[in-house]
């Protein structure tokens, strides 16, 4: 075995050691939720830069985002971009689930920052680069921005435009992550996101979450994965890669980058969720397989 398949085998057994200790330490059934448009079209996994708008495809269902474009005094504009990575996930995930378990769309945040950064498995750091900052920009990317949602068929066009956000108020300190506001800190979704959420809703097992939570792609084929088999009751067609690109893919100018990651992507959300699947030439096929959160 060469230098590149020990390194391999030493990330996948730590890889398995972090699953087992995740498991352990959590053996009570954890559920978070998502909603199926969110769980069959994806956020960016990086940063697409200054641009009017970002599209991903589900067969028939497309949705678009359009970063919120706001003009200066100087006769410029000013494009707040796109939210992508981990951090808008986790949040969306979290406001769903508060959403649900509340059963209203005016989410409670919390005292101090610290606290509601522990809500999504986020350590507050300082700094350039620390979370605090990279947080305050996604939630502004994430409320500012609009959602595009279209589903047609060759019977019907449907077009439904979303803000997930209606207010949201956040009175805590960046230099002091621990300390307490007297105002209260809280988020209002809006009245379509809140409908949405609970007509579609998506039951996923926050302990995956919590150990796939640094990788963007494996959040979403998880998170796809475990809708899918919500109602596959055989085998699918082969899912040509190209539109699993399309579907997925953020990023990679070439199909074979993109296929060879999301197989090894797929490989880890395996040992975590046993969902039968094939990958051959001309796609992946998915076999009946149980949900993440097993129904009741």
């Amino acid at each position: 075995m060469g230098l590149c398949g020990k390194m391999e085998d030493q990330q996948q057994q730590n890889f398995l050691k972090k699953v087992q200790k995740v498991l352990e330490v959590e053996e009570n059934e954890v559920v978070a939720f998502t909603t199926s448009t969110l769980a069959q079209t994806m956020l960016p996994h990086s940063d697409p830069g200054n641009v009017p708008s970002y599209t991903r495809r589900a067969g028939r269902l497309t949705l678009t985002i359009q970063p919120y474009i706001e003009a200066t005094n100087k006769g410029t504009y000013k494009n707040y971009g796109l939210p992508y990575g981990v951090i808008p996930r986790l949040l969306l995930l979290w406001l769903i689930s508060e959403a649900v378990i509340t059963k209203s769309p005016e989410i409670h945040l919390g005292d101090t920052l610290t606290g509601f950064m522990k809500n999504l498995n986020m350590v507050p750091t300082g700094g350039k680069w620390g979370t605090i900052g990279r947080l305050k920009q996604q939630i502004k990317k994430l409320f500012f921005a609009r959602f595009s949602v279209t589903n047609n068929t060759p019977q019907y066009e449907h077009l439904q435009n979303i803000t997930i956000a209606d207010e949201f108020y956040f009175f805590w300190s960046n230099e002091d992550p621990d300390q307490g506001t007297i105002l209260e800190n809280k988020i209002i979704l809006s009245d379509k996101f809140f409908k949405e959420i609970l007509r579609s809703l998506v039951p996923l097992d926050l302990r995956i979450i919590k150990i796939l939570k640094k990788s963007p792609l494996a959040l979403d084929i998880y998170t796809w994965l475990t809708y899918r088999m919500s109602y596959l009751d055989k085998p699918s067609a082969p899912i040509p890669w190209e539109l699993l690109g399309l579907q997925f893919g953020s990023n990679y100018t070439q199909q074979k980058v993109f296929k060879f990651k999301f197989i090894k992507t797929l490989d880890k959300i395996i040992e975590l969720y046993p969902v039968i699947t094939k990958a051959t030439e001309k796609g992946l096929v998915l076999l009946p397989s149980r949900t993440s959160i097993p129904k009741k």
